[in-house]
């Protein structure tokens, strides 16, 4: 389990989307971008409508990337056995 913060921790220091290969064969590739958020409202009358647009950074959200790591590998792991 450490060997696997300490290789997340390597990655998002060098700002990379975080990738593994199943034991199928499959590669997994991780990566949370930042984003913005842009709303937007709409009136018509006495109605009001408001959206939110979210604009993807060319940035990876370190945020998120740690906390997804390890649900992801177990899924994928799941989802191996299911496959045998």
């Amino acid at each position: 389990m450490i060997i696997l913060w300490k290789w997340q921790e390597l990655w998002l220091n060098w700002n990379l989307p975080i990738s593994w290969i199943t034991p199928a064969g499959l590669e997994i590739t991780q990566e949370y971008a930042l984003s913005k958020k842009h709303p937007i409202s709409i009136g018509f009358g006495s109605k009001s409508k408001t959206m939110t647009y979210q604009e993807l950074l060319n940035k990876t959200d370190n945020r998120k990337q740690p906390q997804a790591i390890i649900p992801n590998i177990i899924t994928h792991l799941m989802q191996v056995i299911l496959l045998i």
